[in-house]
């Protein structure tokens, strides 16, 4: 369903939609932020809940700005 890797500085992403209901889209990408967050802890970067504060709003910046917004979506067949 969900793929990403980085080239060159850059996000990659390959994905299908997965889901009828777009916002299970949300619960997906939190899980994720999860298992990340417990990552940097267990690594004792920063605590699980640092890492989410910091994630959350790092998340909410780029919702509002996207640094990368070059309409590169391209759809799967």
């Amino acid at each position: 369903m969900l793929r990403a890797w980085v080239i060159d500085n850059g996000l990659q992403v390959s994905l299908q939609r997965g889901f009828d209901d777009p916002g299970v889209w949300g619960i997906l990408l939190t899980d994720i932020a999860r298992h990340a967050a417990r990552v940097f802890e267990t690594e004792g970067v920063c605590s699980e809940e640092h890492a989410l504060s910091a994630m959350k709003d790092m998340l909410d910046a780029e919702w509002d700005k996207p640094t990368d917004d070059d309409g590169s979506l391209q759809a799967v067949q």
